[in-house]
């Protein structure tokens, strides 16, 4: 022991000589107080910082294997008889000089946004995200950097160093499929997913509802990877010192099962893609849905659907969310065949239903939303417009213009809904709670927010809100309000009186027109557009027009004709002229109810 301790203590002498550790932390703490100026949403941009982290800490633990000639590693190897003890004081030393860096790093951060944020869930979120992304990472790397020094002792090992770093940090995804696209091999999308240690998106900042971009699998996936690393550099000694044969057999047979496990247990996110465009309408109505929603780790749904058949038949088609996995389908007194091919799904029965018959149907399925809602341990964020639960027919989920576009998938009756949910967090909804049971009806789905949210009441409508719009949700949710009002007398709306407003953050593309961040379903209004500075009203009309309008043919117009109805009807509710509203309905025959 005393003999391993020696070698620990000099070989944290040599890293603490390593000239690459200074220079590493240079642009980290730049980053840092770079980020600390505009505030926590800068954050998740280090993901090229980290790239840097990851080449400089692979170079520090390829060159501690190849340092022996060296006059300062002498004693080192006078003072060990054994070379294996050797590799494990090296190994232990480059973790515990890690830790140090990445404290020291940490620490800096920590105070800024103590003194600047005084938000406590973002300090704990940067901490999370400093352990992941910057502890964790830079052990990974200092681990690979030891296994390639124990391969390979050449110049050229800097140039498998810099294209292993680039492979598995943030670059890594696009650099992977570039790879594989050139050369033809699909595989290297897929091994891009269990490789990766950087951002899934480099370009992803902090969403102020679900946080920075961690959860508990990616921890658990870093674990998995320092564990399999740790038995591949013991393996690769082995070989190298000629240890005996069942040794080597023992550390690959440990390593395969680690392998093995990281391969089940571990799942990379899926994004979303454009669909066909068939449009279908339904050959049934849905009367009623009771359902048990799951969000403690991923979406897990069972659903209860009661359904009206339309026409004589023994097939019906559905959509859902392509990434949302169908386990089962089955009939209350009969047996059902169903096949899911991207976002639609085809139930056959097996005798002809009638028109007007009822049936009811049970639906399982789980996965993923997509980049622009998600499901899981941190936070929920479901719009009803989001085919998230089967609506009736073949229908468009994403149309492709100047992005993708989220598109409505409303109901074309009032559905009775009840849903049961688990989670980590308090579930805000349209529909009401009765008894820890969400219930109600609704043309619009079934909206479902949780998250890093507070919640509030103005006039009675009841004001959702994440964390950093505590100064300004009020007078947003007023001016929301205001405008809403004045559009619905000019505009002779039959809607419901609005209830509740969520101010969440919300991507350009998801509410029925690309750029628009407002949403109407039923007494509930959803906006993004919380980033308006005083005397912005306009913007705010064109929004709640934009949101009155995407739930009628708007969507089916050119750009052009859009763009010509909200300027129209903008001038129109600002001087509650309802003839040019008259006049525009008539000329590009929209219905406007």
């Amino acid at each position: 022991m005393k003999r391993f301790l020696k070698l620990f203590y000099l070989e944290m002498m040599i890293n603490i000589r390593t000239l690459i550790y200074y220079i590493l932390i240079m642009p980290l703490i730049f980053y840092t107080f770079f980020s600390i100026k505009d505030g926590l949403g800068d954050i998740t941009a280090s993901a090229y910082v980290v790239q840097i982290l990851i080449v400089g800490t692979m170079i520090v633990g390829y060159q501690i294997c190849t340092r022996e000639e060296k006059d300062e590693c002498k004693g080192i190897l006078l003072i060990s008889k054994c070379r294996m003890e050797m590799v494990n004081a090296r190994a232990l030393a480059a973790i515990v000089f890690n830790v140090i860096f990445s404290l020291i790093v940490l620490l800096v951060i920590v105070i800024f946004y103590c003194v600047g944020v005084k938000e406590k869930w973002l300090i704990n979120e940067v901490i999370m995200y400093w352990f992941i992304y910057f502890f964790l990472v830079a052990i990974i790397s200092t681990l690979i950097g030891q296994i390639i020094g124990n391969i390979i002792n050449s110049k050229l090992s800097y140039l498998l160093i810099i294209f292993i770093s680039v492979a598995i940090g943030a670059l890594g995804k696009e650099f992977l499929e570039l790879f594989g696209t050139t050369l033809h091999i699909s595989l290297f999308k897929k091994i891009s997913g269990y490789i990766s240690v950087g951002q899934y998106d480099a370009f992803e900042k902090i969403n102020y509802l679900y946080g920075l971009e961690i959860e508990s699998k990616r921890l658990f996936h870093r674990l998995l990877y320092i564990a399999l690393l740790v038995i591949i550099l013991k393996i690769v000694m082995c070989i190298k010192q000629k240890c005996n044969v069942s040794e080597c057999i023992k550390q690959i047979a440990v390593s395969g099962i680690v392998c093995i496990i990281a391969f089940m247990l571990f799942s990379n996110p899926t994004f979303c893609r454009k669909t066909g465009h068939m449009e279908e309408e339904g050959k049934y109505l849905t009367k009623s849905v009771d359902m048990c929603v799951d969000v403690r780790k991923k979406l897990n749904v069972s659903v209860k659907e009661q359904i009206e058949i339309l026409e004589d038949t023994n097939l019906i088609e559905m959509t859902l969310y392509h990434n949302l996995k169908v386990s089962s389908i089955v009939g209350e007194k009969e047996n059902i065949d169903y096949e899911q091919n991207g976002d639609f799904i085809t139930v056959k029965f097996n005798k002809v239903a009638k028109k007007g018959e009822v049936k009811t149907i049970n639906i399982e399925y789980s996965g993923l939303s997509s980049q622009y809602f998600f499901a899981g341990e941190k936070a929920t964020y479901l719009p009803g417009n989001f085919a998230w639960i089967p609506v009736p027919g073949k229908k468009m989920v994403f149309k492709e213009g100047p992005g993708f576009v989220v598109l409505n998938q409303i109901e074309n009756n009032e559905v009775d809904y009840t849903v049961k949910y688990k989670s980590y967090h308090k579930v805000f909804s349209n529909l009401n709670y009765e008894n820890g049971v969400l219930k109600g009806k609704s043309k619009c789905g079934v909206t479902l927010i949780s998250g890093n949210m507070e919640e509030d009441k103005i006039n009675g409508v009841h004001i959702y809100f994440t964390l950093n719009n505590k100064i300004r949700y009020k007078n947003l949710a007023s001016k929301i309000l205001d405008i809403y009002d004045k559009c619905e007398e000019i505009l002779q709306l039959k809607c419901d009186t609005i209830n509740n407003i969520y101010v969440v953050p919300t991507d350009n593309n998801v509410f029925g027109r690309y750029g628009a961040k407002t949403m109407i379903l039923d007494d509930t209004i959803i906006t993004g557009a919380f980033e308006v500075a005083e005397g912005e009203d306009d913007y705010l009309l064109n929004e709640i027009l934009v949101a009155i309008l995407s739930k009628q043919n708007f969507g089916d117009l050119d750009s052009e004709a859009q763009n010509d109805i909200l300027e129209q009807f903008t001038i129109a509710v600002k001087e509650q002229d309802r003839e040019k509203i008259e006049s525009v309905i008539s000329k590009y025959d929209i219905e406007v109810k």
